[in-house]
């Protein structure tokens, strides 16, 4: 309700004060308003590089303790905004930033205006308040189209996430993370538990189980037949990625654990449903994509026909095909660390 009335008054307010364009605008301060996601924020990384590289100070927005470490070693980002509270409207303000990239949210655009910032550079469902719109092309990766909203080129799409005391022991040499997160979007993204611990013993190797739904990785571990560690519900982001730093191989659903792998080129079998990998994936990601009869996108409009969808997309990608996928990668990439 209180959405409806927000685009209501956002749409007739800038309809009657269209944007203005600032062509004259040096750019040389930039507010980054990152995605809530920890994935979606590593994603963004490639992008602030290379501005950074080019000269430009960039700050960051984010919404959680989690997209917070994505950013807290990151030697290209100057400051971290952590919500959008009347204290940071006000000190946004006299920052006096050239430029805002709005990734997401609706509100954005809106509190990037009331901060005073010329240039925000959105895409075209985030609100009237932008003063250039940016529409996401079909199959397009994330890594590129967010380069594309902020008007540059980058060289290098490798993302990245810098530790510095982090440093959690290793349990065998695999890192299995069988849950999405504990919401409602997290969990239509979630292979079967099962699954897991069949594709665990099979390829029967000692693991370090990581996670946050201590549910899901004890219905995992009732079925293992292999050595394990149960780091589950004990680690923050950056703790995780010192583990899978050091891991050959993790399993994963399309999750956190995914992007985080890809940052220290770690191969992850990621097992997608709902999400395309087309645009989230990367090269090290040993992808099995189930076919969801109502397309990608379906799990995320909550309509009444499809609430208590049975998931067939991922439940028909069974354990066995990402056994052979991994083999394949093995073989493809002459090593025999997995299986």
């Amino acid at each position: 309700m209180l959405r409806t009335i927000a685009v209501n008054a956002a749409r007739l307010y800038f309809g009657m004060f269209p944007p203005r364009l600032h062509a004259d605008v040096n750019i040389n301060k930039i507010l980054f308003f990152a995605y809530p996601g920890v994935g979606d924020c590593i994603m963004a990384t490639p992008t602030i590089r290379t501005m950074h590289k080019d000269g430009k100070v960039i700050d960051v927005m984010v919404y959680s303790d989690a997209a917070e470490q994505v950013f807290r070693h990151n030697p290209h980002v100057r400051n971290i905004y952590q919500g959008r509270s009347l204290n940071n409207l006000r000190d946004i303000r006299k920052e006096k930033y050239d430029m805002a990239v709005c990734l997401n949210l609706f509100s954005e655009p809106i509190y990037a205006y009331l901060a005073g910032i010329p240039i925000r550079r959105g895409q075209t469902n985030n609100g009237y308040a932008l003063t250039h719109r940016f529409v996401w092309l079909p199959g397009e990766h994330s890594i590129d189209f967010i380069p594309r909203i902020a008007g540059i080129e980058i060289d290098d799409r490798k993302p990245e996430l810098f530790l510095k005391d982090e440093d959690v022991p290793l349990f065998g040499e695999i890192v299995v993370v069988p849950d999405s997160g504990t919401t409602e979007y997290a969990r239509k993204k979630k292979w079967p538990e099962h699954y897991f611990a069949e594709l665990c013993n099979k390829l029967n190797k000692p693991i370090t189980l990581c996670g946050l739904d201590r549910n899901v990785s004890s219905t995992v571990k009732q079925e293992l037949n292999v050595l394990y560690q149960d780091y589950t519900g004990n680690l923050n982001i950056l703790e995780l990625a010192s583990l899978i730093k050091k891991s050959t191989l993790v399993i994963s659903n399309d999750s956190a654990a995914m992007h985080i792998a890809a940052c220290f080129d770690v191969p992850c079998a990621a097992i997608f449903g709902p999400t395309d990998p087309k645009i989230l994936a990367y090269e090290t990601t040993i992808v099995n994509e189930g076919v969801c009869p109502y397309g990608h996108e379906h799990c995320f409009h909550m309509n009444t026909e499809l609430e208590n969808c049975d998931r067939p997309c991922l439940t028909q990608v069974h354990w066995n095909e990402v056994y052979l996928r991994i083999k394949d990668y093995e073989q493809k990439n002459r090593t025999n660390k997995f299986v």
